[in-house]
């Protein structure tokens, strides 16, 4: 029987381990070719493999997970029972997870958890609406166990996602499916800035802005972005043809952002080209594109994730629990110089340039050769092609067999007249 296999995660600290859970937990290293040479192996990409390092099927009914962003493989773990629940698959920092549960006061399903991205120490987790029970609650763990939060906010309400601000300690949570609130913690939970929105779900904050919250609706097929400075209104709302399951930005390059649909096998990248806070900016100008996991084989994508060090690199998972990494091809910018050459870019930090060549015998790669009329006609100048040349000459000029021949027909003509 196959395993049910809901998310899968990159490991921050180790980025050469993914961590999927479903009906169970498990850790995957990844390899190359070279280095595999197990035969309990999966390939995943091109020379690339991954094999299960780990496998844990304790606790039972898992609802959400997120991975630590320290050292060591240390999980959080959500439960439908409420229960929360810091599960270690490493031996580095063990510590953390010895006696750190924490169950609710009333059963009701954990519906997401985050750890902060940079203050390691702060985990939050949303909960479904029972009674007047706190839907959104956050733990200091360098000032309180597990089983004693920190703060508590939302009142009554039903928590659909969370996530955290990159650079300050707040926390936005998308509650009843109709508001997306801001808390500071440093100011007891105080609510700073709030939407009515029905794209509450899926919140998730650019690593490379802390202005834009992206977030998706469930009642109408609808990816949002907002900008904090602006926040009363979306500056973007991008419709979408399915049922929006997933939205993530990537983590190598600002403004990139992939969202998943239902039953479907392709990702969506949306790339902000410009930006607009109010109207006076303007307006905010988006391109979309399709993608398609190198591996068909993997069948609808379940989940995805971005590698969090590897320039534009994707983690698909597919409904047969097969998984495929690729990396995103970057739209490219070509510039020609003065010179005849051409430039363009390659990924966030390099640039390629491809000079022209005057030859066809040039040391060249055949795939990369660029062949330009000025330039054959700019080194033959300063050779000095068209003077009083005689059949001797011919062969420095490299004028290939049509020019050669017309060449060498004139000059015996002009020998003949005279």
């Amino acid at each position: 029987m196959n395993e049910r296999r809901v998310e899968v995660i990159w490991v921050p600290c180790s980025p050469d381990k993914y961590v999927t859970w479903g009906s169970d937990l498990r850790l995957y290293r990844v390899l190359d070719a070279s280095d595999s040479k197990g035969t309990d192996r999966e390939q995943i990409g091109p020379n690339r493999f991954a094999e299960v390092v780990q496998c844990v099927t304790e606790p039972r009914h898992i609802n959400c997970v997120d991975v630590w962003r320290g050292d060591g493989v240390h999980l959080a773990v959500g439960q439908a029972t409420g229960r929360v629940s810091l599960i270690s698959l490493s031996e580095a920092r063990k510590e953390l997870s010895k006696e750190r549960e924490y169950t609710p006061r009333q059963t009701r399903p954990c519906t997401a958890l985050a750890w902060h991205p940079k203050q390691h120490n702060l985990l939050a987790a949303g909960f479904e609406k029972v009674r007047t029970e706190y839907g959104v609650v956050v733990w200091d763990l360098t000032q309180t166990k597990l089983d004693k939060p920190w703060f508590e906010n939302g009142n009554g309400d039903h928590c659909t996602s969370i996530s955290w601000l990159h650079n300050q300690p707040c926390l936005v949570a998308g509650l009843g499916g109709k508001i997306v609130k801001i808390f500071d913690t440093r100011t007891n939970m105080k609510v700073v800035n709030q939407t009515v929105t029905k794209a509450a779900y899926g919140l998730s904050v650019d690593p490379g802005s802390d202005y834009r919250i992206s977030g998706y609706s469930e009642v109408d097929p609808s990816v949002v972005i907002w900008d904090t400075r602006n926040f009363e209104k979306p500056i973007v709302t991008l419709i979408s043809s399915q049922q929006v399951t997933k939205v993530s930005w990537c983590p190598t390059r600002q403004g990139l952002l992939a969202n998943s649909v239902r039953d479907s096998g392709v990702i969506m990248l949306r790339d902000i080209m410009s930006w607009a806070v109010s109207q006076e900016d303007g307006e905010a100008s988006v391109t979309e594109r399709t993608i398609l996991p190198p591996n068909s084989q993997i069948g609808n994508i379940v989940d995805f994730a971005w590698h969090p060090s590897e320039e534009n690199t994707l983690l698909a998972m597919g409904t047969s629990s097969r998984f495929a990494e690729w990396t995103v091809a970057d739209r490219l910018t070509l510039n020609w110089s003065a010179r005849h050459g051409v430039t363009w870019s390659s990924g966030g930090a390099n640039l390629l340039n491809l000079q022209p060549s005057a030859s066809e015998q040039d040391d060249v790669l055949p795939h990369l050769q660029l062949r330009d009329v000025g330039v054959v006609m700019q080194t033959r100048a300063k050779q000095g092609y068209a003077g009083a040349l005689s059949l001797t000459e011919l062969e420095k000029y490299d004028l290939g067999p049509e020019l050669d021949t017309v060449w060498s027909w004139i000059i015996r003509c002009r020998s003949a007249t005279i």
